[in-house]
């Protein structure tokens, strides 16, 4: 892009970490603005699912049976965590956010 311009991510962020702050980063180095819309089904914040349930990764098609009940409390601490520190990211390079 050789002009300023506007940048929108819309993503849930399930990719490397450090991947897309590095990526929009570059964009606000070059004085584009830049708009985040942090995208997550609201399952994926409260892991409320009443029943045990397999979960496959769309990536690598890994299957793995969960019981939720047990992991609810450490899952909601990881994610919010995680939601968190992106967060605090967009803060510090001044980005839009919208979690």
């Amino acid at each position: 892009m050789k002009r300023r311009g506007l940048v929108v991510l819309m993503s849930d962020l399930f990719d490397d970490q450090d991947a897309a702050p590095r990526a929009l980063r570059h964009f606000r180095h070059k004085r584009h603005e830049v708009v985040v819309f942090h995208v997550l089904d609201a399952n994926e914040r409260s892991f409320d699912f009443p029943r045990e349930a397999l979960f496959r990764d769309l990536e690598t098609q890994d299957e793995m049976l969960v019981r939720p009940w047990e992991l609810r409390g450490e899952y909601r601490k990881a994610i919010g965590e995680w939601i968190e520190r992106y967060r605090r990211g967009c803060g510090r390079s001044a980005w839009t956010t919208c979690p």
